[in-house]
């Protein structure tokens, strides 16, 4: 590289842009020759969430895998509000403890609806929770 802003013979292109959130970030070149522009190729894919109380990790869960229990994460990935995700966090906490569960099951899963509700209602489209 001979200069800053050369790269592979392109100097009207830079090699690192700014990342939509303000960070910088290191893109590759697409195979036309052209740069990402940030935030462009996003998209929502979480398209299942599973709501289930966990000792060690926070109720948020896809198919295979915990999702996250960030709030900031989940608020842009999911759009659920600061109320709904403490609810959530509340009850699995509450109803981690698996010999509990197990003793009120019916009081849990209403919980459980009630919370999968208001994430239906705050998330954004095709989302689904179950």
């Amino acid at each position: 590289m001979t200069g800053d802003n050369e790269l592979q013979g392109r100097p009207d292109l830079p090699i690192a842009l700014m990342s939509a959130d303000g960070t910088m970030g290191w893109y590759m070149y697409r195979p036309d020759g052209s740069l990402p522009v940030p935030g462009e190729d996003e998209e929502a894919a979480v398209e299942l969430i599973r709501l289930r109380p966990d000792p060690d990790a926070g109720p948020f869960w896809e198919p295979d895998q915990l999702l996250s229990d960030d709030f900031d994460e989940l608020h842009h990935c999911l759009g659920i509000s600061r109320e709904t995700y403490d609810a959530a966090m509340a009850w699995s906490e509450r109803w981690a403890d698996g010999r509990q569960r197990r003793a009120d099951r019916a009081t849990c899963e209403r919980e459980r609806q009630s919370l999968i509700a208001r994430m239906r209602a705050e998330a954004h489209d095709g989302i689904s929770f179950e």
